[in-house]
């Protein structure tokens, strides 16, 4: 039913007195599981005593007081299966939470080695060298040149930030207020005076104001300080 499992047992006892006399019958318990409290109760059946009227006509009577032996060992094999079959309720229903723990368990071990298996097998992501490069010096000059006869401000900034990254080997390098404070001199105002029209968004029109020939004398300057440093260290080596 939707409230549970209702059990029914029926214990039939037949009674024959041979005499007259009083008879007493033993007390039946019977264990059973409460679902409701989820605990073990007895059911019992209280000692009743019955009195035996001699037969009419009877002389001799035999006096016993107590039930005969053959009905007490029945009642008590009936209460010993009953002993037996709530052992072995309480048995199986305390091992049913085991017996969903060890299964949930497995599931989740299978699942976990089956999502494990899963990743061994997938093929690993290669990772593809990234195509761009910083432009060379050479390269980044010769932008800068074509923006300057454009007079183009935007691009002049693009082929500033190139340069600035190929010359001073710094890929951190992204605005001109990086790259002015890398520079000295006029070619640093100049590009601060670029970054500030870009910043300006008006409808001047812009002039290169001979960026392209700063930044040419400025990559002559650095790359001759360059050689000198290594002509230097090469010669503080040969006098250690």
């Amino acid at each position: 039913s939707g409230t549970g499992v209702t059990g029914v047992q029926q214990i039939k006892v037949a009674i024959i007195p041979s005499a007259a006399s009083t008879y007493t019958l033993p007390t039946i318990s019977i264990p059973w599981w409460n679902t409701t409290t989820n605990t073990m109760d007895v059911a019992r059946i209280n000692a009743r005593t019955f009195s035996v009227k001699p037969e009419a006509g009877s002389i001799n009577s035999l006096d016993s007081k107590n039930i005969s032996p053959a009905l007490v060992n029945q009642i008590e094999s009936i209460n010993a299966v009953n002993n037996n079959q709530a052992v072995t309720q309480v048995s199986t229903n305390s091992s049913l939470p085991w017996k969903i723990s060890t299964l949930l368990l497995s599931i989740s071990l299978l699942v976990t080695l089956q999502i494990l298996w899963k990743r061994k097998d997938a093929p690993t992501a290669i990772k593809k060298p990234s195509n761009q490069k910083t432009p060379s010096v050479k390269a980044a000059l010769k932008d800068i040149k074509q923006a300057c006869m454009n007079n183009d401000a935007q691009m002049s900034k693009d082929a500033l930030i190139q340069w600035g990254q190929a010359l001073f080997i710094d890929d951190s390098l992204h605005s001109l207020g990086d790259l002015s404070k890398k520079v000295d001199g006029k070619l640093s105002q100049n590009i601060q005076a670029l970054n500030a029209y870009l910043y300006r968004n008006n409808n001047e029109n812009w002039i290169c104001n001979h960026l392209f020939d700063l930044c040419d004398k400025y990559t002559k300057k650095e790359k001759s300080q360059s050689k000198s440093h290594i002509t230097n260290d090469k010669l503080v080596d040969l006098y250690k």
